[in-house]
């Protein structure tokens, strides 16, 4: 006579803890796998923006000293209105992302700057958040700056500018021929701690440099 199987209280307890023991580590498998998976794709379009930025950034400096038509036409920048800050503005500009402007000489549209905003200010609490490629990314403080750009151009120490703005850090200018951007320079503006602010992209001779040549030295009649 064939007898029956049959399994104990204690058999089947052991039972479901092994059937739990080995899908509870199938389980934390397939979840980890989904984590890393995840991580790899985020690090991923991390790396992508960095890139296209970089693309970006290197487009703008390119077209620096160009005119707004000519960088429309090729798509350099968005066919927007140059916003003006109150009429007859010497500087006009646009904001195609937060915390970014791109700013023109108003008489002749002529492209002379990239300002990005790195830090929560009085008069601003808008931050660029996308990213900077190296070596800009790593200068987050004047000590940074000077280590890897060397000895500025021109500098300014810390003064007070009229409220609400208050005390400031000041700022550096340094040279970017050695970046391969012959008349180009790259402006560094620190808080009142030294840790950088603002980061502007611009061509060495500016509009406001060309008016005051002017004032300083008139043209004889």
């Amino acid at each position: 006579m064939n007898s029956a199987v049959s399994n104990s209280p204690e058999d089947i307890v052991a039972i479901i803890k092994a059937w739990h023991q080995q899908n509870g580590r199938a389980a934390f498998k397939a979840q980890w796998d989904r984590s890393c998976s995840a991580a790899i794709a985020c690090i991923a379009s991390i790396e992508r923006n960095i890139r296209m930025n970089a693309q970006q950034l290197q487009s703008y400096l390119l077209n620096l000293g160009k005119f707004h038509p000519e960088l429309v036409a090729n798509d350099v920048v968005p066919a927007d209105h140059l916003i003006e800050i109150y009429p007859d503005s010497w500087t006009v500009y646009l904001k195609p992302s937060p915390g970014l402007e791109l700013c023109f000489w108003a008489e002749d549209k002529r492209f002379e700057s990239v300002i990005i905003s790195l830090a929560v200010t009085t008069t601003s609490k808008v931050v660029y958040s996308q990213g900077l490629p190296e070596p800009y990314a790593s200068c987050v403080t004047r000590e940074a700056a000077l280590t890897v750009f060397g000895d500025p151009v021109e500098s300014k120490g810390p003064f007070k500018m009229p409220l609400p703005m208050g005390q400031v850090g000041g700022w550096d200018k340094f040279s970017l021929e050695g970046q391969g951007h012959p008349g180009l320079v790259v402006i560094f503006s620190y808080d009142v701690h030294m840790n950088v602010k603002h980061l502007s992209f611009a061509v060495a001779k500016s509009g406001f440099d060309r008016l005051r040549e002017e004032f300083e030295h008139p043209a004889e009649i």
